[in-house]
């Protein structure tokens, strides 16, 4: 309504697309029990997704020590990103076109995670533990794939609740790393070597953080609401789209019309409207700075943490 009473004191035609932004409410049209139930699913799957690729990148130390291959210390991050890329491609020009539901395309992305962890577990040398290394971080770039794809069907707001598990699994992983390895009790055993005593740790470690996987699948299977159509309406699409399209750093006007606003972006400077877009990115910056700095923190602290076992 308030777009229409611009366009006539403007002498203008009315813009459908303004007219939707204009009286779209601040929140999607599900129920606030709806929308928090999947912002919560989607931060899950966020931070499970990623919680297995921290965990190891966490725990590379140990574990290339642990079979006294010290100086491959590097092959293990390299390992947990190199197929990364390839299984992204695998859902977008295999499973996408042959139309494999997004639920069994979860389901098999949490097997593969379970059978990375139980394989790092139980890998009787440094190489079987490479090739376990490379399905578990493959995992972490087919279901980012598969779930961003899935987003198309929901208010684009929920790209925040992912975006925030993933910057938690950082935190989380190195800090569920830490706990366990704490945890572990080494055998008491005087013939017991430094090197035995590590492999019993990581071993019980990944076995011990193998449940992570369950809450992925509660995630999406119980605690997301489902949408009713497997493709977003026409309706739906242009107002979501007419909300992102919105200008973020469009200059604010004291009467509130679009006429204004663009007469308020010519008059302002170059340096003006980079000092706005500054402070309106400053404290999102803020937040994704401290993340990843806390993140790579706690992944040091965690390489360190058992360096020395107890005897």
């Amino acid at each position: 309504m308030a777009a229409r009473q611009v366009a006539a004191k403007h002498d203008r035609p009315v813009d459908e697309t303004e007219e939707e932004a204009d009286t779209m409410p601040d929140e999607p049209s599900e129920s606030k029990t709806t929308y928090w139930r999947n912002w919560l699913a989607f931060f899950l799957l966020g931070t499970i997704n990623n919680m297995p690729y921290v965990i190891i990148n966490s725990s590379a130390a140990t574990l290339a020590k642990s079979f006294d291959k010290t100086n491959d210390i590097p092959l293990i991050p390299w390992a947990n990103v190199c197929l990364a890329f390839a299984a992204k491609c695998l859902n977008a020009f295999v499973f996408v076109p042959f139309n494999v539901s997004y639920g069994c395309r979860i389901f098999c992305n949490g097997l593969l995670m379970l059978a990375g962890l139980i394989g790092i577990a139980y890998a009787p040398n440094f190489w079987v533990v490479i090739a376990f290394v490379v399905v578990s971080g493959s995992t972490a770039g087919f279901g980012e794939n598969v779930v961003l794809g899935y987003l198309h069907l929901y208010n684009p707001n929920f790209i925040s609740a992912w975006s925030s598990g993933t910057g938690m699994a950082g935190i989380l992983g190195s800090a569920l790393y830490i706990g366990l390895a704490c945890a572990v009790r080494t055998p008491s055993s005087e013939s017991d070597t430094r090197i035995e005593k590590l492999r019993h740790m990581n071993h019980w470690v990944f076995l011990l953080a193998t449940p992570v996987i369950v809450i992925y699948w509660i995630a999406y299977f119980i605690i997301m609401v489902k949408p009713k159509t497997t493709r977003r309406s026409s309706n739906e699409s242009s107002r979501y789209s007419a909300s992102e399209t919105t200008g973020l750093i469009q200059a604010e006007s004291p009467t509130g019309s679009t006429a204004s606003v663009l007469v308020a972006e010519q008059h302002e400077s170059a340096c003006d409207r980079l000092g706005r877009c500054i402070m309106l990115s400053a404290w999102l910056s803020f937040n994704l700075g401290a993340v990843y700095f806390t993140e790579y923190v706690a992944r040091s602290c965690s390489a360190k943490s058992k360096y020395k076992v107890r005897s």
